[in-house]
């Protein structure tokens, strides 16, 4: 039984945006209500006012913040989330991962990198000011 308290895959009516399998994105994606991607998503950040969902077959290469993340898929960049993030058990993360809630691994999952657990402001000023300095690198 899954440790995830929210559903897997939403209903049609909660996701305003879902980018489908077939797609492949580079540059940024931003969004102020919930979002789910199946695709592929390279070189670009994507932030989310809401919930991110990357489904089984999603694939992000660069820095995430949203509110809420749940990763079923492969993520390759930082990770910031006010509530909380959740890697499944077919989710890897190659990055930080900062949270103002919770951060819950299903068995399978991957983690590779470090997490800090604070107050929601302090996790998003943290990764925010880390991905400001990666941005000025590139």
């Amino acid at each position: 039984m899954a440790m995830f308290q929210t559903p897997n895959a939403p209903r049609g009516d909660e996701t305003e945006t879902v980018l489908g399998s077939n797609v492949k994105i580079s540059g940024n994606l931003t969004s102020d209500g919930d979002v789910r991607i199946d695709g592929t998503f390279e070189k670009g950040d994507v932030r989310v006012g809401g919930r991110l969902i990357i489904g089984e077959t999603g694939s992000i290469q660069g820095n995430i913040t949203a509110r809420a993340c749940v990763i079923q898929g492969r993520v390759t960049g930082n990770v910031s989330a006010e509530e909380s993030v959740e890697i499944g058990s077919t989710g890897s993360v190659n990055g930080e991962i900062a949270s103002g809630g919770r951060l819950v691994i299903e068995a399978g999952g991957v983690f590779i990198g470090k997490s800090v657990m604070s107050e929601s402001k302090r996790a998003e000023h943290a990764l925010e000011k880390e991905l400001e300095t990666d941005l000025a690198t590139r």
